[in-house]
């Protein structure tokens, strides 16, 4: 047997392992679906619970113990649990780095947010579900990633993203500032209104899809500077570690980054075993990136560079679009 009959092999017993693998994923997704959608549920308002304070006591008016602000003045108590998700989103890292204060408000409309991967494991799709609210009029926000070998050892290959066309209402949008001023024709002397927007910093600005063909295009034919291509390269990364954040970390464990019991245990100054990488090695893998006409995330990479939108705050309350940050551990009846 030639040694190309052996890869052949290989390649064989991969493909099989591959199915394998996908059919064991989703049928443990199907589980951890109905546990997502139990929660879903409970957050929303849409069952029966029980609540309960820090120490396990039952309390029979949980309402009581809310802050006027949080219930919206005189109005009804709110049912579920209030800014679930803004809370959770805003403690976990390094989404929390994204969320500036003007998107405070707009989060707390945020129902639930949800990940599923394809069948075949070549991709993934995250949804942010929002109720009724004065920013967008869009009820679901997408963002798709097509990675075709996600069960391949090494660096994933990100193939396509596809985001969503926010429709923001008027004077209400979070990643531009909209400017309209008159231009007058030099000859006709005609008038004509000429909108300018203005990029701000937002957390809403990850829905919008980086144009992967114009990166590879430009990659290939050379036209991007060395600097430009860094700086399209880490803003790419970003965006995939903030995905597979959501996709491992947020969506999972959402309950205890709302409660801050979740911790990624890494403070300024220590690193895990492992961690550490020469940086010799680290301008080798760049220029191998730049010869390689398929994009490959970089992992562990930095938002902003380090700029942090609201600081994480582990254990402790957080500013919230309509109260103090009170909470209450809520149990299914």
């Amino acid at each position: 047997m030639g040694l190309k009959s052996l890869e052949e092999e290989r390649e064989a017993i991969f493909k099989e392992y591959c199915a394998e693998r996908a059919a064991l994923e989703n049928k443990y997704a199907e589980k951890y679906a109905e546990g997502y959608e139990s929660r879903k549920q409970v957050v929303n308002g849409e069952v029966d619970v029980t609540a309960t304070d820090a120490n396990g006591n039952v309390v029979e008016n949980p309402a009581a113990t809310i802050a006027p602000a949080v219930l919206g003045g005189d109005g009804p108590a709110p049912t579920g649990v209030p800014n679930f998700w803004l809370q959770a989103i805003a403690r976990c890292e390094p989404l929390a780095e994204l969320v500036e204060q003007d998107d405070l408000q707009a989060l707390s409309f945020c129902t639930d947010v949800r990940v599923t991967d394809d069948k075949d494991y070549t991709g993934f799709k995250i949804e942010f579900d929002f109720k009724t609210n004065p920013y967008f009029t869009n009820t679901i926000l997408t963002k798709t990633y097509k990675v075709p070998n996600m069960f391949e050892p090494g660096e994933p290959v990100l193939d396509s993203v596809e985001g969503t066309e926010i429709a923001w209402k008027p004077k209400q949008n979070l990643c531009f500032d909209e400017k309209k001023k008159k231009q007058r024709a030099k000859k006709s002397g005609k008038e004509r209104v000429v909108v300018t927007k203005t990029k701000k910093e937002s957390f809403f600005h990850f829905f919008i899809a980086p144009d992967m063909d114009a990166f590879k295009t430009q990659m290939e034919s050379g036209e991007l500077e060395e600097e430009e291509m860094e700086e399209l390269m880490a803003a790419f990364d970003q965006d995939y570690e903030c995905a597979n954040i959501i996709r491992h970390s947020l969506v999972p464990k959402a309950v205890l980054w709302y409660t801050g019991e979740m911790d990624d245990g890494e403070e300024e100054g220590e690193f895990e075993e492992g961690e550490y990488e020469d940086e010799s090695d680290e301008e080798e893998s760049d220029e191998d990136e730049e010869e390689d006409g398929d994009y490959k995330p970089r992992r562990g990479g930095k938002g902003r560079g380090g700029k942090k939108g609201m600081a994480k705050s582990p254990g402790g309350p957080l500013p919230t679009a309509g109260g103090d940050g009170t909470q209450q551990e809520c149990k299914q009846s």
